[in-house]
């Protein structure tokens, strides 16, 4: 599909959906254009003070035939004001991921408003550019925030598009030669948390946002618009990875591909001419096999001296239509086609392409149907094609650009969303867990008797007391940075579930009558994060086998409030691929549940090396899973190490005072994996359904 009509198109159905918005009687859209890679840019009216949720879909489905299935772009998206923008760039961190709109011939959106702040909002800058900069390679952008809340959330966007957060979440490193020149905007958003969430109805917590100033540079670079076809990268499926740029000169350029490990180059190409394009198969130089992992692509390019669109003879070799006139051609695909006569005759051709706007779609009872766009290919007579030819020839071939900057650039990339830098996966991981947005009350668990049948629960050691405290922000966040530091380092998402799209069957073992999916066995490190609860009187339910257990209540609306809504540590699905699994909730291994439970084999690990918990009550922080990750990918530390460290971090980074107890994790797992890393492993010598010779390790993480 032609770019330039794709965008024609979802800019004509956008903006028939403008009016169907929910939530506040002023929340119109107020504007809608479209990048020159084919995002949606969306601004729409706002108040002060409000926070917005984004959803889009791909079909309307009329009231007699279902309900439309929006899909969240954006949560909890901050007001800029009396008007608001954001771009819509794809979401693949999701699970299902939301594809880049160029890929979707129709797009709607509507916008939701979530509520008002009930806390005072921050004080958020760009400290390290100016309105009117001029920005080329890679730039440090630094993010100022200052609140009297203890727990700040930063992020940055680009012409409203969401950046990576980097490790020591205030400096933002972009490069400016992943866009267009010419005029960006950035700004900069950050959500001030008087506390992280914890024990149930512990403390209420307040939340203020705010939207920095928006700063408008000019990024401005020999080497511009890196772009990569696929955002992950697997030829083990058949994929190529087409690599493109554009130029602002005429240039001899040079495309090293490198291995991030090694810093060995596997791969080089080199070219001249205004732009390129490489699809990359997985293979190093010569067609040589090369290992699975992280790679960089390093671009370098020199002015030649030639202009811009060079003259060149008639090119007799190459295939020209078989037919006069002009032509439909709905088929084509390349990046690049002559648009006039005297750009298909510089470029040795015959022929040009007349890009035509498809017809406005279609309404049906069935919905929109869309048209394809066309494009005409005609033939240029041959009277033309000779003065065209003679015009040409009087000019000069050898000229200057009009590019006035430096003559040579080297730019790396990728570093903008959504690509990961990778060749295929190292391996996968998985991560489900609970908001509790909808607070409920529940019944106690049973305990797998006839008479007394109600389990004796401590919930976040507050006895008697069964709501659940709502966590979405750290919840999602956390999960947000774990999917974003295991892409970056060569891993695949198995799954990324929570609330309503994580029943407790999918997370329940398959065997002793539960009939669960064991969904984490898909994956080799997995993260659940949830509430949990200690039972303080011993349980006889399949896999317990009369231990104290721990509890985790369900999320899921559907799971009720009764005994399904309960996951008993015995009932975990571990094992299959699964190596390591973290479990974020209280009390998951405290005593003396967790000696009960090694003692009567009621930590169902099987094949899964180590069990990553706490022995205390914890809280929902702020970056843990993606430390974790950081931490074993990265770093290359022990899992044991790798879990305490994070927490140490985490739970350090805020004011003193914040957090009113001692947090103590606690790692289990069959002795001979207690020093394993994610590089450097020993599997289970006798693993076992029911284990009851496991090893633990323990460290106080908060106060240090």
């Amino acid at each position: 599909m032609n770019m330039k009509n794709t965008r024609i198109l979802i800019l004509a159905v956008v903006l028939l959906i403008t009016q169907p918005v929910i939530g506040h009687t002023n929340l119109n859209f107020n504007s809608v254009t479209v990048t020159s890679e084919g995002a949606i840019l969306l601004s729409f009216d706002s108040t002060p003070n409000e926070f917005y949720t984004v959803q889009y879909t791909d079909s309307l489905i009329g009231p007699n035939t279902g309900t439309t299935p929006w899909q969240d772009l954006y949560t909890y998206y901050p007001s800029h004001g009396t008007n608001t923008f954001v771009g819509d760039y794809g979401h693949y961190d999701l699970d299902p991921s939301i594809v880049h709109p160029r890929f979707n011939p129709m797009r709607f959106y509507r916008i939701v408003n979530q509520g008002t702040n009930d806390g005072p909002a921050p004080y958020v800058v760009i400290s390290s550019l100016t309105n009117g900069s001029v920005l080329s390679g890679e730039v440090t952008v630094s993010v100022v925030a200052t609140s009297t809340f203890p727990i700040l959330h930063l992020q940055l966007y680009v012409d409203g598009q969401q950046m990576y957060l980097p490790e020591n979440e205030t400096n933002f490193v972009i490069n400016t030669s992943e866009w267009a020149n010419g005029e960006h905007t950035l700004f900069a958003t950050c959500m001030a948390q008087s506390r992280f969430s914890g024990p149930s109805g512990y403390w209420p917590i307040t939340i203020g946002r705010a939207v920095s100033p928006y700063v408008s540079v000019t990024f401005d670079n020999l080497i511009y618009k890196i772009a990569f076809s696929e955002p992950n990268f697997e030829p083990s499926l058949g994929q190529t990875q087409r690599v493109t740029a554009s130029f602002a000169a005429n240039v001899d350029w040079t495309l090293e591909i490198v291995h991030d490990d090694t810093s060995n180059v596997v791969r080089t190409v080199t070219g001249s001419g205004t732009s390129m394009s490489f699809d990359w198969d997985g293979t190093g130089n010569g067609g040589t096999n090369i290992a699975d992992g992280v790679y960089m692509y390093y671009f370098t390019a020199t002015t030649n001296g030639l202009e811009m669109l060079q003259s060149a003879p008639l090119n007799t070799s190459r295939p020209l239509p078989s037919f006069s006139g002009a032509t439909m051609d709905d088929s084509t695909s390349e990046d690049w086609l002559p648009t006039s006569p005297r750009q298909a005759i510089m470029a040795g051709l015959k022929s040009y392409y007349l890009r035509l706007p498809p017809p406005p779609p279609l309404k049906t009872e069935q919905g929109w149907i869309p048209f394809e766009p066309r494009t005409v290919l005609v033939e240029i007579p041959e009277s033309q094609q000779l003065a065209l030819l003679q015009s040409l020839s009087t000019r000069q071939t050898l000229l200057r650009s009009e590019w006035e900057g430096p003559s040579s650039q080297s730019a790396a990339a990728p570093k903008r969303p959504p690509i990961a830098p990778m060749k295929n996966f190292l391996n996968n991981f998985g991560v489900g867990f609970y908001t509790y947005k909808t607070p409920v009350t529940r019944n106690n668990p049973k305990n797998g008797m006839p008479y007394p049948s109600t389990q004796t629960i401590k919930l976040d050691s507050d006895p008697g007391n069964q709501s659940s405290t709502d966590f979405t922000i750290e919840a999602q966040n956390n999960s947000m940075g774990m999917v974003q530091a295991m892409k970056k380092h060569s891993w695949k998402r198995a799954f990324h579930k929570f609330d309503d799209s994580l029943p407790i069957n999918r997370v329940r073992r398959g065997d002793q009558g539960y009939n669960g999916d064991a969904i984490f066995t898909q994956a080799t490190i997995g993260l659940f994060m949830a509430h949990g609860s200690y039972g303080t009187t011993l349980d006889y339910s399949p896999g317990a086998s009369g231990s104290y257990q721990t509890y985790f209540p369900s999320g899921c609306s559907t799971d009720g409030t009764g005994e399904s809504s309960w996951l008993r540590m015995c009932q975990f699905g571990f094992g299959g691929n699964l190596k390591w699994m973290g479990i974020l909730a209280c009390n998951s291994l405290c005593d003396p549940n967790y000696a009960s439970m090694v003692s009567h084999g009621a930590i169902p690990l099987k094949e899964t090396h180590l069990l990553c918990g706490a022995a205390s009550v914890v809280w929902m922080s702020k970056n843990i899973a993606e430390y974790w990750t950081v931490n074993m990918l990265k770093h290359k530390q022990k899992i044991t190490d790798a879990w305490f460290n994070a927490a140490i971090k985490d739970y350090g980074a805020i004011k003193a005072g914040t957090i009113s107890n001692t947090i103590i994790l606690r790692v289990t797992g069959y002795p001979e994996c207690m020093d394993d890393t994610v590089y450097n492993y020993t599997d289970p010598t006798n693993p076992s359904p029911n284990p009851g010779n496991l090893e633990k390790e323990e460290q106080q993480v908060y106060p240090q």
